[in-house]
This record gives C-alpha cells, sequence and structure tokens, in this order.
C-alpha cells in the first residue's frame, strides 16, 4: 500500500497516540504509575488490570511495527557505470552513453535491424545488455546472434573498459521498410 506524505504523517501521528495510551495502561494495569487518571476516563480498574494490560501490551506489539508500514524502500536504480576511479578522480559512464556505443557496433552489420537496446548497469559493476533485432531473410539466426553476442562482449569491453556480463538478444520478425 503506498502512502502519500500527509497520510504517512497523520497515520503515524495516530499510532503514536495509540502507543503512548497503550504504555501509560499497561504501567498502570501493572500498578507501576498511579491509575487515578484512568479510572476517571475508563471506570474501574478493579478486576480487570491484567486483561487491560495483556490488551495494552498487544496493541503496543501489532501498532508498533505499523509506524513503518508503506515505508518506501526505494533502491535507486544506477544511471551508469564508474569504469575506473582513483583518488585524482574517476570515470562514469551513464547508461545513455553505453546504450550508443552498443547502437554503433549494432549499426555496423548489415544483415539485422535493431528495434530495441537496454543497458543495465549490475551490482558487480559489469553490464548487461539486452536488445531486440529483427534478422533479413535467409539469414542463420544461430550463427548470428553467436556473432553479435560475442563481438559485442568484445567491442563494448575494449571502447569502454566495462566487463559485460550478459548479452540478451531477442530477435523478432522482419518487416519490410515501406518504399515511397
Amino acid at each position: 500500500m503506498k502512502m502519500g506524505v500527509g497520510t504517512r504523517i497523520i497515520f503515524t501521528l495516530f499510532l503514536l497516540v495509540i502507543l503512548t495510551a497503550c504504555v501509560f495502561t499497561a504501567l498502570s494495569a501493572f500498578n507501576i504509575i498511579d491509575d487515578y487518571a484512568f479510572t476517571r476516563i475508563i471506570g474501574s480498574f478493579d478486576g480487570y488490570r491484567l486483561y487491560w494490560g495483556i490488551a495494552a501490551a498487544v496493541l503496543f506489539v501489532v501498532g508498533f511495527p505499523l509506524i513503518f508500514f508503506g515505508s518506501p524502500k526505494k533502491k535507486r536504480r544506477a544511471d551508469g557505470i564508474y569504469q575506473k576511479t582513483s583518488e585524482t578522480g574517476g570515470v562514469y559512464l551513464t547508461v545513455p552513453a553505453l546504450t550508443d556505443l552498443c547502437a554503433r557496433y549494432l549499426s555496423s552489420i548489415t544483415e539485422i535491424s535493431v528495434s530495441r537496446i537496454g543497458v543495465m548497469p549490475q551490482e558487480d559493476k559489469t553490464l548487461k545488455i539486452d536488445c531486440d533485432i529483427s534478422m533479413k531473410p535467409e539469414t542463420d539466426i544461430p550463427l548470428m546472434t553467436e556473432k553479435i553476442d560475442r563481438e559485442m562482449r568484445e567491442y563494448i569491453e575494449r571502447y569502454s573498459g566495462v566487463n559485460v556480463s550478459a548479452v540478451n538478444i531477442r530477435v523478432l520478425p522482419f518487416k519490410q521498410p515501406k518504399q515511397q
């Protein structure tokens, strides 16, 4: 469940009031503090102190984690990858730059048409490349995809210095370009 900022603030304040009431009820039920204020509000505590204490403890245990319910745990998606870092500086390659590098390689292959290129930096400082391509008729698909996989890895590693962990190729149906 996603909550807006205003809803989160109101929900948190409401839970803090409930949790505070639970703490005071439990402390009063177990005779840690004077129960005069509670007996005026609730009535008589006599005979039911243990039940009030247990109910307050259960509400507290359930309510406390609810304060953190719906808190965003967004993991920021990397928009690039550090190729080299040192004390004096570093080189950060952005996803668009790496995508352009992939597009340059793929444009050199005349037997294919590229529909989409996706470059995703991985946690281990490598790249995962996804590409959707169409091949001209009478092209040997297994041979061509193996060539693209091998040569794209070499090309990206040579010109960016970043290792490629995976090249995923999806072959789409070939569409003839419309002639005017």
